[in-house]
């Protein structure tokens, strides 16, 4: 349309908007938003539209929420937008979507988000699809389904929506829950290439240079990898400069490397930052400048790069355009050694054996180690023996380690005498001999040397090889321990906690534990808190319990995090983020309990969104390291999600365990005929289990199948003990049959006292066919 005609259509509808007509209001809202015809404005925008949503127009309501939602006025953006839903509007509904997913307005909630992007998809909106698959990928607001968000991303990839191929070509690239296709990889990253997605292009250079499902064309992948670097993306620009630095399948160009390791780094890609700071140090293609190589390593740094952390030392070290400073050059390689950073270890020795930058330690210092070690250095011999036993800063050499400690320790070397008798003590790099290593802790305790004594104790305590002698691992640990030997100490407490020189001592126990304690040693903190915490030998008391646990987890103790997290989950008022927080150190450890327990918070949400998917990966762990806990509650989620070969195999696993609830619910799947065909017989074999362990329902139904001779030989006095047995743990249902028996004389003679005592029981728990017997009872005895 020509300016004139833009110009008469703007004075037409502006004649009929200020006549009150709400689409040309709408519309001449659209001409000052965008600047038809006259100057933009969006004051004079948002007045029109908002004359139009006052009434009910729906695309001003949409186009309220627009605006508001670029100033950032979420609240008045999600109320027009909510209008505008109400009267269809896709674009409404995808950003109501938008809002509730990004916490803008309002709370972050995954669920509403999905609900509204569905409208959104279902009405082909195609950022909404995209996002919807999100949400399905990634769990968010649903259990995570890749089948679901790959169909999201077909219907908006189909439309040439250019994240959705990407991410569609990633999930073909990865084969995850879906079959891998290199092929359907390659055509989706490459239509969304041909629109210009710079990850896409980086992703089909991949593909081209490492020959995913083709033959490897390197000419193509360069290609892709420049065309992406071009366009930003840093991933890209490192490789290149990997492929230029090292000539892969290409000339080595180190000019170009240099180059496109610079971009990278501006883009805060640590390795590139790393390499161009390496190219700086070395002078290789740019010419030397140690400042620029410093700042670059100290960023790469900063993103965790170890190699940076190396350099850095050596540039302190050598003084590279900085004063010489051993100080710093020792806390840069002691940061890198601490991430294992072989170079950073034989560094620091360096700087330990001569003693710059701090103390000496000749621990670390190989070579003044073997000099000194020449001379029958006792010192020597056995730090030499310790690097070629724990391979640091050397190739690993258990004999090597053996024959340094033998020479000190036939020079009455107590240290070499103790490691000697601690390498047959655990078979490390010998045949595991608990007779020489009882010779070599006895040479090392007669020159008093107190952690032999301990060992010396453990031989005994345990009766490794020899015959258990308790007595005698109470004079070794005693001996110690009157010597400040914590671990001794913490022994001694337990020797004597279990009983083991006699009846159980909690007093002694707790002596030498507290003994322990008072050097921070964190089992004998638990094992204090344990006392209190089941009343052993001190009143119990569970803030005391807490206070020594909490102490003990301070020291790293898992078994103190799983513990305290427990009281502060079932504390009076349910602290679950603590808790939480206890549970998530004591898991990184490896604890089993803490797994399941925050499989349990993120199941039910205890002060967490509450995440499924994450609680079945946490159970899933835990279950495949047989604890039965976390199996039984795996089973449950299976079972749920209608996954019900899975669920049994877990729930026998658990089974096997005698896992009270695995067996009752296994005994029900049968019932159901959810294994197979209906057995009673076999359903009467796992409540029999679980009833012999207290369950009250397996008793209860227990008692049924023999009340009813279903899967059993019928018989009221096997029915009558497993109602009973359910009765005494307030099982209404079995109160109120065990009530039925009395009153029909089915076990003897008629007892209607009994069965009224039994009915009322069942019946205050809320019984109803108790209640209705209690009251035809009682009328009975009224009249």
């Amino acid at each position: 349309m020509s300016f004139r005609g833009q110009r008469d259509a703007y004075l037409d509808i502006k004649r009929a908007a200020e006549e009150g007509d709400a689409e040309a209001q709408c519309r001449l809202g659209g001409f000052y938003e965008k600047g038809l015809s006259v100057r933009q404005d969006f004051a004079e925008a948002l007045n029109w539209y908002q004359k139009a949503a006052d009434q009910s127009f729906p695309n001003a309501q949409n186009n309220l929420g627009n605006l508001f939602f670029v100033k950032q006025d979420y609240e008045q953006a999600l109320h027009w937008w909510q209008q505008a839903a109400e009267h269809g509007i896709a674009n409404a509904y995808y950003y109501l979507g938008y809002l509730h997913f990004e916490g803008l307005g309002v709370d972050r909630d995954y669920e509403k988000a999905l609900e509204w992007w569905d409208k959104a998809a279902n009405d082909n909106h195609i950022e909404a699809q995209f996002y919807l698959g999100r949400l399905y990928a990634e769990g968010l607001g649903v259990g995570r389904n890749l089948g679901l968000a790959k169909g999201w991303w077909d219907m908006a990839a189909d439309q040439n929506h250019t994240p959705s191929q990407f991410y569609l070509g990633c999930l073909y690239l990865d084969g995850q829950e879906i079959e891998q296709s290199y092929s359907l990889a390659k055509k989706w990253f490459q239509r969304a290439a041909d629109r210009g997605h710079a990850e896409a292009r980086f992703l089909l250079g991949d593909i081209y240079f490492d020959g995913l499902g083709i033959t490897a064309d390197y000419k193509k992948a360069i290609h892709c990898y420049e065309n992406a670097a071009q366009k930003g993306c840093v991933d890209a620009q490192y490789k290149l400069g990997k492929i230029y630095q090292q000539g892969l399948n290409i000339e080595p160009n180190p000019q170009k490397a240099v180059s496109w390791f610079e971009v990278a780094a501006q883009s805060e890609h640590t390795g590139a930052q790393s390499a161009l700071a390496l190219a700086y140090m070395t002078g290789e293609a740019i010419k030397q400048d140690y400042s620029l190589a410093r700042r670059w390593f100290e960023r790469a740094a900063k993103g965790g790069c170890l190699d940076s952390l190396y350099y850095l030392g050596k540039i302190y070290h050598e003084a590279l355009d900085v004063e010489q400073d051993d100080v710093q050059a020792r806390e840069w390689w002691r940061a890198a050694a601490e991430l294992n950073h072989t170079d950073a270890f034989y560094q620091l020795g360096c700087l330990y054996a001569e003693g710059l930058g701090g103390g000496q330690d000749l621990e670390a210092a190989q070579v003044c180690w073997q000099r000194a070690a020449e001379q029958q250095h006792l010192g020597a011999l056995y730090n030499l023996g310790a690097m070629f036993f724990s391979g640091s800063g050397v190739e690993q050499s258990y004999g090597l380690a053996l024959d340094y400690w033998q020479q000190a320790a036939a020079l009455q070397h107590a240290p070499s005498q103790f490691n000697l008798g601690l390498t047959y003590f655990n078979g490390q790099g010998v045949v595991q001999d608990y007779a020489d290593a009882l010779h070599w802790f006895r040479q090392a305790a007669e020159q008093n040397h107190l952690n032999a004594h301990y060992y010396l104790g453990l031989i005994y305590a345990d009766g490794l090889d020899i015959e258990k002698d308790p007595e005698q691992a109470r004079h070794w640990w005693q001996q110690a321990a009157g010597k400040s030997h914590v671990p001794s100490q913490y022994r001694l407490g337990k020797l004597y906690a279990e009983g083991a020189l006699g009846k159980a001592d909690y007093e002694k126990a707790r002596y030498w534990w507290e003994l322990a304690a008072s050097c921070d040693h964190g089992n004998a903190l638990y094992r204090l808190g344990e006392l209190y915490a089941k009343g052993l030998g001190v009143d119990k008391d569970k803030g005391q319990a807490k206070i020594w646990w909490t102490r003990a987890a301070e020291q790293g103790d898992v078994e103190a995090h799983y513990q305290l997290g427990l009281l502060y989950a079932n504390g009076k008022h349910g602290h679950y983020a603590k808790a939480k927080e206890l549970w998530d150190s004591a898991a990184n450890e490896g604890h089993l309990g803490a797994i399941v327990e925050l499989g349990k918070i993120y199941a039910e949400g205890l002060e967490v969104d509450q995440n499924l998917p994450l609680a079945q990966e946490y159970w899933q762990i835990a279950a495949e390291a047989g604890e039965a806990e976390a199996q039984y509650l795996l089973g449950w989620m299976l079972i749920s999600a209608n996954e019900l070969e899975v669920a049994h195999y877990w729930w026998q696993q658990a089974a096997e365990q005698n896992h009270t609830e695995a067996l009752y619910n296994l005994g029900w799947q049968w019932v159901q005929g959810r294994m197979g065909e209906q057995n009673f017989a076999r359903a009467g074999a796992y409540w029999q289990r679980a009833a012999m362990q207290g369950h009250a329902s397996a008793q209860f139904h227990l008692g049924q199948l023999y009340f009813e001779g279903r899967g059993v030989q019928k018989s009221l006095s096997h029915a009558r003990q497993w109602y009973q047995n359910a009765a005494k743990q307030n099982h209404a249902e079995a109160q109120y049959y065990l009530g039925l028996m009395y009153e029909r004389g089915l076990i003897g003679e008629k007892d209607n006292v009994t069965a009224i005592s039994l009915y009322c029981k069942a019946a205050n728990a809320g019984h109803e066919k108790a209640q209705k017997k209690l009251s035809d009872l009682q009328a009975i005895q009224r009249s």
